[in-house]
């Protein structure tokens, strides 16, 4: 396209002047001149990302000077950045957590670090799907910051809480000045409860009750969790997806110092030593990047003296075990799993230089930062997280949905995986089932049929027409047929009225056609491995708290699980007759192709934490860093047990944020067991973008 100016004055080829350019250009244009501007643009699509870029040129000529000026400008369209980083604590579902939890801020946390009185930020807290509280005065949460609870907001048996539950959850925050958004204190000495500031669009309020991606007045909220690489449509991470990613990304930095030791991803690739502890001499001193290498794990062991320093961002293909002391600043990837030892502690200085002063989180003595963002395309797991309460390997594999005959709930499998994998499994159910234990299946409800599915032992749903609950006459009536139900079509359709759908069968809320949902596993189920899920519906009808049922209206008509907090082994059901990769992903927890041994894996952590309580006795585990993955977190800081050696009072530290799609945490009792310091630096060192939202940015522009 082309452009002419005529007259006299000055011209400016770009009106906005980016960081980094020169500026804009300015054209003198002499009466009765003409200035010629010729815009051009391409429309790029990048066939390897799927990206599409925008390439815009314009060339402004002054025709009676000569002059010329050229503005370039690269724009890039795809999803917008990923706000998710900008919360300390973001996960879909919260249960067991708020109970013995704190949330803070490293600026507050350590005074070291010289930020002034007064000008300390908040820390986001938020779940997207469900939060499930005790509304019983027993909660010690404690939150410098915001409170966000996007969907269900409910009481351990999925109930809603309604606003006098609301007022007695003992929740606590600092409270924000409304007009800087910086905490009035500097300490824990000013406590507030919760005010929702939702009903009045209120900004830097203590909590909002039904705070969504749509609402902006206190900053952006995520719809959902990003994969740090993105796997295309089948939803596996393929060796091109990866070394393409890494490319793109400039993942190619280095670990140096230390004890860096790799192991190939082959059954008994380790071999523990006698006294079961991770290897603390050797390795290789420097890895680099692992971009188009062989698939490998890497285990890394740090010291005050000796620690892990991390340069640039890095990417291992395969599994990683840290421990330690770690400095130096950037992006750790892993595109399985990463296993958390003991600590994880920047190596950092203190204000007197000689360590005796306060410490200077996040910062050496010699200036030099650390940060580190930890992400997975795996899980992020902390502590023995295969031990049951017993001191018994889970395996995943036996009876009872492991192998405690006991039917004990103290293992990380009744606890959180059944829970998780329901959540996924709900997706794929098209209709709500009938509960035989209710005389009456007419009445409003959504129970299952144990005998659904064939392999599925007690389903809450059910995709078979003929054992699903339909809609009846009462329904209609009080209105619980909904609007949104496909079925009914004005013209054109099956069902022409509202009535129609009287007899037919109820729709899951949250059926989606083709879902691949992804189910967590104990072991690989390529190996052996047995999904389990918690969906025993209760066997007395008059005890809704006793086992798990779906209820298909509640939670603002998209449904939800209700029912007891959590399963034993016994009431877990087992999903049968997939195939991984075709018709789910597959995460599984323990190390890939057994390249460590379960078994070995189990008593390692027994011996760490040994070793950690005889040097330094009974203290908090301590993680710095962003830890970050589209799947599952698992911290674990157990209490005192005659099975395994406690090292941490069942107190766990994280200095950074925890990020996830579902997270498991397993501390405290009768004390905080849960305390998470945000440290906003960590942000920048992971790139994400959320593919549910869609944005223009600007790659690069110059102008000459």
């Amino acid at each position: 396209t082309t452009y002419q100016l005529q007259g006299s004055g000055a011209w400016t080829v770009a009106s906005q002047t980016p960081a980094g350019t020169s500026g804009p250009v300015a054209l003198t244009l002499q009466s009765g001149g003409t200035i010629e501007v010729r815009v051009q643009v391409k429309r790029v699509l990048d066939a390897g990302s799927g990206d599409t870029y925008l390439h815009l040129t314009s060339v402004a000529l002054n025709r009676s000077t000569g002059e010329a000026r050229t503005s370039e400008t690269v724009l890039k369209t795809g999803g917008a950045p990923f706000p998710g980083l900008e919360y300390g604590f973001l996960t879909n579902n919260v249960n067991c957590t708020f109970c013995h939890a704190e949330f803070d801020t490293v600026t507050r946390a350590y005074p070291g670090m010289g930020v002034p009185a007064g000008q300390h930020e908040r820390i986001k807290v938020a779940s997207l799907e469900a939060l499930q509280i005790r509304a019983d005065r027993r909660n010690l949460a404690k939150i410098a910051g915001t409170l966000y609870a996007v969907g269900a907001w409910q009481n351990k048996d999925g109930t809603p809480l309604t606003p006098a539950d609301t007022a007695a959850v003992d929740i606590k925050t600092v409270p924000i000045d409304p007009t800087t958004g910086k905490l009035v204190a500097d300490d824990w000495s000013v406590l507030t409860d919760l005010v929702d500031g939702k009903p009045t669009q209120t900004p830097f309020a203590s909590f909002y009750k039904g705070y969504t991606n749509a609402d902006t007045f206190d900053g952006e909220m995520p719809a959902s969790f990003p994969p740090v690489i993105d796997p295309g449509a089948d939803k596996l991470l393929d060796d091109t997806e990866w070394q393409s990613h890494l490319t793109a990304e400039k993942i190619d930095g280095k670990l140096e110092g230390g004890v860096i030791t790799k192991y190939a991803d082959a059954p008994g690739s380790y071999t523990p030593a006698g006294d079961n502890l991770l290897p603390r001499t050797g390795g290789v001193g420097v890895y680099n990047s692992n971009i188009n290498g062989p698939r490998e794990n890497v285990i890394l062991i740090g010291t005050k003296a000796d620690p892990i320093r991390l340069n640039g961002d890095v990417g291992i293909n395969g599994d990683v075990i840290i421990s330690g002391y770690v400095e130096g600043d950037g992006l750790l990837l892993a595109r399985g799993n990463v296993y958390i030892v003991g600590d994880l502690i920047y190596n950092d200085g203190d204000t007197n230089g000689d360590g005796t002063g306060l410490r200077t989180f996040g910062k050496k003595n010699d200036g030099t930062k650390n940060t580190w963002a930890i992400a997975a395309a795996g899980n992020i797991l902390h502590g023995n997280f295969n031990m049951d309460k017993n001191g018994k390997l889970i395996e995943g594999l036996g009876t009872n949905g492991g192998n405690d005959p006991s039917g004990s709930d103290g293992g990380l499998l009744g606890k959180e995986l059944g829970l998780f994998n329901r959540l996924e499994w709900a997706k794929t159910q098209q209709y709500v089932g009938v509960n035989p234990n209710i005389a009456d299946p007419a009445n409003p409800g959504a129970w299952g049929d144990p005998n659904a599915l064939g392999g599925l032992k007690g389903p809450t749903l059910t995709d078979d027409p003929t054992k699903a609950m339909t809609y009846t006459a009462n329904d209609l009536a009080a209105g619980r047929i909904p609007a949104s139900d496909p079925r009914l079509a004005a013209n054109g359709g099956t069902l022409a009225s509202t009535a129609d759908l009287v007899g037919q069968p109820i729709l899951n809320t949250v059926y989606t056609p083709g879902y691949k949902p992804r189910y967590y596993s104990v072991k690989d189920p390529s190996a052996g491995g047995k999904i389990f899920v918690f969906n025993t519906p209760p066997s007395d009808p008059s005890k809704l708290d006793k086992g798990a049922w779906w209820d298909n209206t509640s939670n603002n008509g998209k449904g939800q699980w209700k029912g007891k907090e959590s399963g034993k082994y016994s009431e877990m059901s087992e999903l049968t007759g997939l195939t991984p990769g075709v018709d789910y992903v597959p995460e599984v927890f323990n190390p890939a192709n057994d390249w460590f041994d379960p078994t070995d894996l189990l008593e390692m952590y027994r011996a760490e934490d040994a070793k950690r309580k005889a040097d330094g006795g009974v203290r908090e585990y301590e993680v710095d860093g962003l830890l970050y993955t589209n799947n599952a977190i698992f911290l674990m800081a157990r209490r005192a047990g005659s099975n395994y050696a406690n090292s941490s009072a069942g107190q766990i530290r994280v200095n950074g944020g925890i990020v996830a799609a579902d997270t498991g945490i397993l501390a405290g009792h009768n004390t905080r067991g849960l305390l998470v310091n945000y440290d906003k630096a960590t942000s920048q060192y992971l790139r994400l973008t959320d593919d549910e939202t869609v944005a223009l940015s600007t790659v690069v522009r110059r102008e000459f």
